[in-house]
């Protein structure tokens, strides 16, 4: 590839990264030469990096405590720090990375303090990185395991972490589960992996928890959903129990087979990491080198056009483009001022829809508990109490989930709305810089838009509260003749059932604004990144071009010579990869 550069002698991957990598920091792109140094570091050390990916709570850790053969990661019901674990090839040993004490060796056992909530809350002991060495199959000695922190669960930073991961991996092992299918945080995780992974393979875990037409159900469903809402072109899905597996590898008996994906997932990993090993890191190197030479490109002709503009010509166009990017942050103010307007409206929107429920409900639920209190024949107020909360329950349970499904849906159907109109005004600004850099420089670079949906979370709770059974009034009808209770329970019906209704509304409201501002927050600090990237390549480009300017006419002209032989070298990079730049994730073909 380019054997007639000079910058470019030969045809090997490490020497196109350098050259990238230099490009990258002469034209100050901080970004994308972060990125190339951690390509080219994988690259060094020979390794793949295979991210494991998915909501909270899916068994990503148990997926590769199934790999390992031993319960070496913390799989519960708590979430992971902010701190991704790396598992590697290795003789069995724990190594962190901490801000405060530097590099040290811990027993494995030891793993939990450092990247569990319940021990290390908020990354308080400062990990940067954890390497948990221990012996992989021959297949996977070359490989780095990433449990990504989940997504969706109540820790942003967190949340965060998982997709910065994206940006520095070859392939991703996407983990889902029956409870529930795929939601649309995953969704939008395996949109954005499509930029930069090259192959996913989707696990669908806890298979043990559905009978066999069920399983067959959930898996046209997820191969639907992926195939419309992710652009997954007919993706294979490896249906199995980790939990199983991992029983059966430690000698227990399993609970239940339920594992017959996995042997297909181990063969389909082996072919790709192990024997297509060659032909699988040249698909990984052939993306980055594209999607990073496309990148650099248009800054390297923005940053040539402003060193061969005459002074007037220069001065004029950069004039242009300070003008606009100084009215950014107005602009985004004022988008940013039309989502809180759009998301007001929406939870005002919700608060009626909850009022709605405890009104037209509350009358229904009171008729059917008083026929049920006429109708009992207890004898005894133990009897008695236990019987009217669990009929209370049965009641109540479906329309309050009923009730949250279809809150969830309205929120998120409103959040869709709100952030496609927020989105529009995104990208107008970010065109705004395009068009500005076009007009002034005859340049294209190309916006980015953000999409974030309703974000997921764990924090709603469907228990019943404020009943009698095992409140202190509960215990004190207790003491009293059933009949007396009877007539206690009936008389105080309508402020009981209002009592309930009010806590469970109040408990999803809580719920789904939580969640709808965690959206929001998300989706403001995806278009402010974007924003300030595009912008900032295109500040960089014009200030570098300036410095070289302003070092005299021979300096330029040396400058001007160097970046267009880059600009040349780019086009050729770009040319040689073809497809690689697409957003197009490729996964395994068939199906289960």
């Amino acid at each position: 590839m380019l054997r007639s550069s000079p910058h470019l002698p030969s045809s090997s991957v490490s020497t196109e990264l350098d050259f990238l990598r230099t490009v990258a920091g002469a034209l100050q792109q901080t970004d994308c030469e972060a990125a190339l140094a951690a390509a080219q570091d994988a690259r060094n050390r020979g390794l793949l990096r295979v991210a494991v990916i998915g909501q909270f709570k899916r068994g990503k850790s148990t997926l590769l405590n199934a790999f390992i053969g031993r319960e070496a990661l913390p799989a519960g019901v708590l979430p992971l720090t902010a701190v991704p674990t790396e598992v590697l090839d290795g003789p069995g040993e724990l190594t962190v990375d901490s801000e405060r004490t530097g590099t040290s060796v811990e027993p494995l056992d030891a793993l939990a303090e450092f990247v569990t909530e319940a021990r290390n809350p908020d990354n308080a002991r400062g990990v940067r990185r954890v390497q948990v060495r221990v012996p992989l199959p021959a297949w996977a000695r070359d490989v780095v395991f990433i449990d990504s922190p989940g997504i969706g669960s109540a820790h942003d930073q967190a949340t965060e972490t998982a997709h910065r991961i994206l940006a520095e991996v070859d392939a991703a092992i996407l983990v889902l589960s029956p409870d529930p299918p795929v939601s649309s945080a995953e969704l939008e995780f395996v949109r954005e992996a499509q930029t930069f992974a090259s192959k996913l393979f989707v696990v669908i875990n806890k298979a043990d928890l559905l009978p066999g037409d069920a399983r067959l159900t959930l898996i046209d469903y997820t191969r639907q959903v992926l195939r419309e809402r992710a652009g997954l072109d007919d993706p294979r899905l490896y249906l199995l129990s980790a939990r199983n597996v991992l029983q059966g590898r430690l000698g227990s008996p399993p609970s239940e087979s339920a594992d017959e994906g996995w042997a297909t997932l181990v063969s389909d990993l082996d072919r790709y990491l192990g024997r297509d090993r060659r032909t699988s890191v040249r698909e990984v190197e052939r993306r980055q080198i594209a999607l990073y030479a496309g990148r650099l490109r248009g800054i390297a002709t923005l940053n040539l056009k402003s060193v061969a503009m005459s002074e007037h010509e220069f001065e004029r166009a950069a004039g242009a483009v300070r003008t606009l990017l100084d009215s950014i942050p107005d602009e985004q103010h004022a988008a940013d001022a039309l989502l809180d307007g759009d998301v007001a409206q929406l939870l005002a929107g919700l608060d009626r829809q909850l009022a709605d429920f405890r009104e037209h409900q509350r009358d229904p639920i009171v008729r059917e508990l008083d026929t049920f209190l006429g109708a009992s024949r207890a004898t005894g107020a133990s009897t008695l109490v236990r019987e009217f909360d669990r009929r209370f329950r049965q009641a109540l349970a479906p329309r309050v989930a009923n009730l949250r499904d279809s809150l969830a849906r309205y929120v998120h159907a409103g959040l869709e709305v709100a952030f496609h109109r927020y989105e529009r005004r995104v990208s107008a600004l970010l065109e705004s810089i395009d068009r500005a850099a076009a007009a002034s420089f005859e340049v294209d670079l190309v916006p980015v838009a953000a999409r974030v949906p309703l974000a997921d979370s764990d924090a709603y709770y469907p228990r019943v509260t404020g009943l009698y059974d095992g409140t202190f009034a509960g215990q004190t009808a207790l003491l009293l003749p059933a009949l007396l209770v009877r007539g206690r329970i009936r008389r105080g019906l309508g402020h009981t059932v209002s009592e309930e209704l009010d806590a469970q509304s109040g408990r999803i409201r809580t719920d789904l604004i939580d969640r709808t501002h965690a959206s929001r927050r998300r989706f403001k600090a995806i278009a402010a990144e974007q924003i300030e990237r595009v912008a900032g390549s295109v500040e960089n480009a014009v200030r570098v071009g300036r410095a070289h300017r302003e070092e005299g006419a021979e300096p330029a002209r040396a400058w001007r010579l160097r970046v267009e032989n880059w600009v040349r070298e780019l086009d050729a990079l770009v040319a040689e990869n073809p497809g690689s730049g697409s957003t197009r994730l490729e996964a395994p073909g068939g199906s289960v």
